[in-house]
């Protein structure tokens, strides 16, 4: 049964899923991907893929449709599995929503001629301010972890550097010569 949101069957994109690793967080865990795509289900499609563009009434209506879909394979609808709604599961609503919207943050990387990377933000000013602390806090730590690995594997190189020569040394710094009875062939 459709969604309103996804097709049915094909790999969808968000930036919490694969066509978008430059905004993946290893710090999100299940639960804050589910919750994302529980929020993201009231979002426009924007021609993303795997999306579908429907009206929000049209959503509605198969919203309502989808409470009487009855599985081909156990025989159980969906009105009988799902719960109504409770207080807590109307916060959760509400959590799913606002970390659909700093999920959503969704980059364009562009190359300038200085070969520099740019990030043009698909944000408005207000929307911008609201998330902006989140992902500098994200860059940043992104940022101190890839250098700190940088650092590591410069200080390995230069290890492994400073064993290859001290090793060549050993092997070819001495200038004795071979004895003389190998000298003879």
């Amino acid at each position: 049964m459709a969604s309103g949101r996804f097709k049915i069957n094909e790999k969808i994109c968000l930036s919490i899923s694969g066509h978008h690793a430059e905004t993946w967080t290893p710090t999100w865990g299940i639960r804050t991907a589910l919750l994302a795509i529980i929020g993201f289900m009231e979002t426009p499609g924007e021609g993303a893929i795997g999306s579908l563009d429907y009206t929000p009434d049209e959503r509605r209506t198969l919203a309502r449709r989808s409470q009487s879909y009855v599985c081909p394979t156990c025989g159980i609808a969906n009105s009988q599995l799902l719960l109504p709604l409770s207080e807590k599961s109307i916060d959760i609503q509400k959590q799913a929503k606002e970390l659909a919207n700093q999920i959503n943050f969704q980059k364009n990387f562009e190359t300038t001629s200085n070969n520099k990377l740019v990030v043009k933000s698909s944000l408005n000013s207000s929307e911008l301010r609201s998330n902006s602390s989140n992902q500098i806090l994200v860059l940043n730590e992104n940022n101190f972890n890839n250098n700190l690995f940088n650092f590591v594997i410069y200080v390995c190189c230069i290890i492994f550097l400073f064993l290859f020569l001290r090793r060549l040394f050993l092997i070819f710094g001495n200038s004795q010569s071979f004895p003389s009875s190998f000298t003879d062939f």
